[in-house]
C-alpha cells in the first residue's frame, strides 16, 4: 500500500472511526459500494438534509435506503432458518455420548456459512447482541440497528414455529424446541457465564471482522471461520459447566426468546415456565456489549491511523479516476 500521511484524510466529518470511515454497516465482510448504492445514499442524505443534526448522526438516512430494508428482510428470514437449524442440531445431537461437543461443532459450521452467505446482503448479524454492540461502537447506524433487532426477533420466532410444526409435540417438548435454560444453576451463575461467553463472541468479532488490520490479513473467508470456531469453544465450554437441563450460554438473545415463545404455545406448557429466566439471555449480552463498547472506545483496537490512510487512499483514487475521465473527454 502506498504510504500516505494521515493528515491527508479529511476527519472533519468522521471524528470517530467506524461511522463514515468504513465501507460497511456492521458487516462481518466488507464490500465496496457500487454506483447504484452511492446514488441511493446521496438521495437519502438529501431527504434528511433539513433534519436535526443529532438524527443525521444517528443514521436517519438509513430509513430511506432500500438496501437497509432488504437487510432487515434478510435478517428476519435468515434468522428463521438459523433458528430452525439450531433446534434441529440440538435434537439430532442428543443421542450421542457428549452432545455439547457436536452441538458446538455444528453451530460453528452453521454460523460460518451464514456469515459467508449473507454478509453482502445485511452484514450477517443474526444476533441482536452483535447489532447492539456495533451500534455502541459506531459500526452500525442507530436507526439500522433499531430496525434489525425486531426483524431478528420475529425471524427467530418464525423459525421456532416452523420447527414446532415439523416435529411431534412430545418430541418438541422433550427438547423445549432448543430454548435456553439455566437448569440447576442459580441466576447469578448463569448470568456470569452469559456475560463472559458474550464477551468472547465480541472479542472474536472485533478482533478480526471489525479490526481493519486483522481483516486485511485474514480476508473475507477466514474471518467467518474464526467467528464460528469461537462459537464452538463457547458452546462446548459453557455447556460443560452445569448438569442438564442447563443449556450453556445462549449468546444470541433472539434465538433464546424465539424458541421459548414457540415452546410456550404447547398446550401443556405454562407461559411463565417457558419464559423463566429469559432476562438472563438479554441482560447478559447487554452488559457484555456495554463493557466491550467502553473498552473499545477508551482503548480502541481499530487502528485509527490505518482507517485514515485507507480513507485518504480511496479519496486519491477517486480524484485520479475523475482526472482520467476528464482527460479522456
Amino acid at each position: 500500500m502506498e504510504e500516505l500521511e494521515v493528515e491527508e484524510a479529511d476527519t472533519s466529518e468522521n471524528p470517530r472511526p467506524g461511522i463514515d470511515g468504513l465501507d460497511f454497516n456492521g458487516a462481518f465482510i466488507r464490500y465496496d459500494s457500487n454506483e447504484e448504492t452511492k446514488q441511493e445514499e446521496k438521495r437519502a442524505k438529501t431527504i434528511v438534509s433539513t433534519w436535526p443534526r443529532f438524527l443525521k448522526l444517528l443514521g436517519a438516512k438509513e430509513l430511506f435506503l432500500v438496501s437497509m430494508w432488504k437487510g432487515c428482510l434478510v435478517e428476519c428470514f435468515g434468522m428463521a432458518v438459523y433458528v430452525w437449524t439450531h433446534t434441529a442440531i440440538v435434537m439430532a445431537s442428543a443421542s450421542y455420548t457428549y452432545p455439547p461437543l457436536l452441538i458446538g461443532i455444528f453451530h460453528g459450521v452453521l454460523l460460518s456459512l451464514f456469515i459467508l452467505q449473507f454478509a453482502a446482503s445485511s452484514g450477517a448479524h443474526f444476533n441482536s447482541m452483535i447489532t447492539f454492540s456495533t451500534m455502541l461502537t459506531g459500526h452500525t447506524p442507530f436507526f439500522r440497528g433499531l430496525c434489525y433487532i425486531p426483524a431478528q426477533i420475529l425471524g427467530a420466532f418464525i423459525g421456532a414455529l416452523c420447527m414446532k410444526a415439523s416435529v411431534m409435540p412430545d418430541f418438541g417438548m422433550r427438547f423445549k424446541l432448543g430454548a435456553c435454560h439455566r437448569g440447576p444453576m442459580n441466576s447469578g451463575q448463569a448470568l456470569m457465564i452469559e456475560v463472559v461467553s458474550c464477551l468472547l463472541v465480541l472479542f472474536a468479532a472485533y478482533g478480526t471482522a471489525f479490526n481493519a488490520r486483522q481483516n486485511a490479513i485474514y480476508g473475507p473467508v477466514f474471518v467467518p471461520l474464526f467467528s464460528g470456531l469461537m462459537l464452538v469453544l463457547i458452546i462446548f465450554c459453557s455447556s460443560s459447566l452445569g448438569e442438564p437441563p442447563f443449556t450453556g450460554a445462549g449468546v444470541n438473545p433472539p434465538l433464546c426468546l424465539g424458541c421459548s415463545a414457540a415452546y410456550a404455545l404447547y398446550d401443556d406448557i405454562e407461559t411463565a415456565v417457558a419464559f423463566e429466566d429469559q432476562w438472563i439471555y438479554w441482560v447478559g449480552p447487554g452488559i457484555s456489549s456495554i463493557l466491550h463498547g467502553v473498552m473499545y472506545l477508551i482503548a480502541p483496537p481499530h487502528h485509527h491511523a490505518l482507517y485514515q490512510e485507507q480513507k485518504a487512499l480511496r479519496q486519491r483514487k477517486k480524484e485520479e479516476k475523475s482526472m482520467n475521465k476528464n482527460s479522456t473527454d
